[in-house]
């Protein structure tokens, strides 16, 4: 995480991905630690992911499955990293 640069590494059951932070979620970026559920909302143009919404969850083992598609998606409940 680096909310000064608005960026948010997430680690999921589809591996590590990297987020660039709209404004409008990176004042939860500052509140957020490395360790914490996150559920987030996303969109990928040109290989860049944007999240637009991101908030804490508490993680449970049959929430842990991957729903995207190429344009937008609600990622889900995933493990913040750095």
């Amino acid at each position: 995480m680096d909310s000064r640069r608005g960026t948010l590494s997430i680690n999921g059951a589809a591996g590590e991905k990297h987020f660039v932070v709209q404004n409008g979620a990176k004042d939860v970026v500052e509140r957020l630690a490395v360790g914490d559920s996150v559920r987030l909302t996303y969109t990928e143009k040109n290989g860049k992911l944007t999240a637009s919404s991101i908030r804490r969850v508490k993680a449970t083992k049959a929430s842990v499955r991957q729903t995207s598609t190429k344009k937008s998606g609600l990622a889900p409940p995933a493990k913040a990293a750095r």
